[in-house]
């Protein structure tokens, strides 16, 4: 009985010593993403966005920053890229390949690649992924996910900032008093326009993850989920 009792504390003791370890090593990755210093990529965007200021471009770097905090929070799921502008920031940052590989392996322990949109098969699946990026997003922000006074700086930097043919939301369309998002068309076609995420273990390369997103044929459906 005595013996029971002792291998039961040695469980207890291994699952404390697991769980702190996970919390230490996700508290120093979420610290790590939070100071990474984006500004090298800033004169790329504004080649393709020259009326923002500086202010601006720091604004689409903390949307980014959200972005990558949401993959951490929510791990091997797979996240749309609801802002057009931010996504553009993190295109410009995959093609830095070696200094990107290094950023996922410190913020993730694994590659992010970038996927087009069509690995979002059907309508379904686009509103799923897009729900699971706002509901991470309003985590992190703390805002409630189902009665939001304000959007996530990710869901409303292409309006703040009138990107053309940027992505609008309101808090009314993420609005429900259910467990589960009701269907959504205008969601699907949103998550359906824009880039997904996945995240692989092991020594995945930037250059595996350039080929995958440049898939997409210029000018199909899948917009700025398509790598250029």
């Amino acid at each position: 009985m005595l013996g029971f009792i002792y291998a039961l504390i040695g469980v207890a003791v291994l699952i404390a010593l697991l769980h702190y370890k996970k919390v230490k090593t996700d508290t120093r990755r979420r610290t790590y993403i939070q100071n990474y210093n984006l500004t090298f990529l800033r004169p790329k965007l504004r080649k393709y966005h020259p009326a923002l200021s500086d202010t601006d471009l720091a604004q689409v770097e903390s949307g980014l920053k959200q972005f990558f905090l949401a993959n951490l929070l929510l791990k091997d799921q797979s996240l749309a890229m609801p802002s057009k502008v931010v996504d553009t920031l993190w295109h410009e940052f995959i093609l830095h390949t070696k200094t990107y590989h290094e950023f996922c392996q410190q913020a993730f322990g694994r590659f992010l690649h970038h996927c087009p949109s069509e690995a979002m098969q059907g309508s379904n699946k686009a509103q799923l992924s897009i729900r699971k990026t706002w509901r991470a997003c309003c985590s992190i922000a703390s805002i409630s996910p189902r009665k939001p006074h304000q959007l996530p700086i990710l869901f409303a930097l292409d309006a703040q900032l009138h990107i053309p043919d940027g992505y609008y939301y309101t808090t009314a369309e993420f609005q429900s008093d259910q467990t589960e998002p009701k269907h959504d068309d205008t969601l699907a076609i949103y998550a359906g326009n824009i880039g997904c995420t996945t995240l692989k273990s092991g020594d995945g390369n930037a250059d595996g993850a350039d080929s995958s997103a440049s898939s997409c044929s210029s000018g199909s459906s899948c917009g700025s989920g398509c790598s250029s």
